[in-house]
């Protein structure tokens, strides 16, 4: 792991090859990603009064985010080896 999973108030920034859409398209801007993590994604609905009905985690992602990962005869992409290691992805429903 390259980065902190802990809140931090400057974005990462990367220079992307391709984009989710297209793999070869060119890009000529850079990205910028700000780090949000669960405790602070809930607490926040908390905060706004909502109440967390579920929370789901899953080993895979609709999208390959690093190069490290390859796409399941599912169609779900996975960290290499399918390890189960991190989340990839959460849902969670949350209501008034």
């Amino acid at each position: 792991m390259s980065y902190s999973y802990f809140y931090s108030s400057q974005p990462t920034r990367w220079e992307p090859n391709g984009s989710y859409a297209d793999k070869d398209a060119k890009v000529t801007n850079p990205t910028y990603e700000w780090t949000h993590p669960l405790g602070d994604i809930i607490n926040a609905l908390i905060s706004a009064g909502l109440t967390i009905k579920f929370l789901h985690k899953f080993s895979y992602s609709g999208e390959d985010h690093y190069p490290f990962m390859e796409r399941g005869e599912d169609g779900w992409w996975r960290l290499k080896g399918n390890k189960e290691t991190i989340p990839l992805m959460f849902s969670l429903k949350a209501t008034k």
